[in-house]
């Protein structure tokens, strides 16, 4: 087995570095070759596009409690939830680099008063795990449960993310994002995407997701994941689920050189398909998806 990689153990989170880290582990090249990655000591690594990524998926060190939305601009720190929160439009925005936003299984409520997001991410090698994020029983347009912007090494795991509003995404990567891991995450919405990723964003990866929606497309845009004039993002091992007419499982829209594969999508509404690969999308791999219909 081949030498892969050593990444360093940080107080937030991990770093590829040299062997002078004193707290380390080291994965082979199989293990990061493998279908889906590997875990080891709760840091995931994979190869996505031919690179090298890495998830902290436990964390490490002491984190900083939370009662309340607010900006998260103290880098290299983790925030983690005491309680539930809520806010009347954006709850939490992230602005510092390297930073952990913790959940604890407690809950993200946003949007109770205006438009908003659950978490806004403006920053670089952040994750947000462990959340139950929900609009705030009102429907606000364009209100995100997670919305990335021109943010780079960001991951989003192991939290629950619910919409209602009219195009109103669970999860948006936007602004050119780079390598946002969406991994194992209960994705809801009744009006937006799931998962829409555009604006020139690359490298991202969309991971062991269980993906709902009963929204509606409109003129053939949208879908359960929605790569819309992106390229080079990987789109793996999800279950997804439309109901809606006209709305898609996974939908590309001017999107080039994108993975496919090995995804379980089921569709029930009219005039809808399990992949539509529309405009000007070229060189695109679909393997070992299974698609049913009602």
């Amino acid at each position: 087995l081949g030498f892969g990689a050593i990444v360093c153990h940080e107080a937030r989170g991990i770093a590829q570095v040299a062997y002078n880290c004193p707290n380390r582990t080291t994965f082979t090249q199989a293990q990061l070759i493998a279908p889906g990655g590997t875990t080891v000591n709760g840091i995931r690594g994979y190869v996505i596009n031919g690179r090298y990524g890495f998830d902290n998926l436990n964390g490490s060190g002491a984190g900083q409690g939370v009662t309340g939305c607010g900006t998260l601009n103290t880098s290299n720190t983790i925030y983690e939830l005491v309680e539930n929160v809520n806010g009347s439009n954006t709850c939490f925005t992230v602005t510092g680099n390297n930073v952990t936003l913790d959940c604890n299984n407690y809950t993200i409520s946003y949007a109770g008063a205006n438009t908003g997001s659950g978490v806004n991410i403006v920053a670089n090698w952040t994750t947000v795990r462990n959340c139950t994020i929900r609009t705030n029983g009102a429907s606000y347009s364009n209100s995100y449960g997670v919305n990335v912007s021109a943010g780079y090494n960001v991951t989003v795991a192991n939290s629950s993310i619910t919409t209602d509003g009219t195009t109103s995404h669970g999860v948006y990567i936007t602004s050119s994002s780079q390598f946002v891991h969406i991994l194992r995450n209960n994705i809801t919405t009744s009006l937006g995407d799931p998962v829409n990723i555009d604006s020139s964003s690359v490298f991202n990866r969309i991971e062991s997701n269980n993906i709902t929606t009963a929204a509606s497309g409109t003129a053939m845009l949208g879908g359960g994941v929605n790569l819309n004039g992106v390229s080079n993002n990987t789109v793996f091992s999800n279950n997804i689920t439309t109901t809606g007419s006209a709305f898609h499982g996974i939908f590309l829209n001017g999107a080039s050189n994108n993975t496919l594969i090995y995804n379980n999508i089921s569709i029930r509404g009219a005039s809808a398909y399990g992949i539509y690969i529309y405009l000007r999308s070229n060189f695109t791999s679909v393997l070992g998806n299974t698609i049913t219909t009602d």
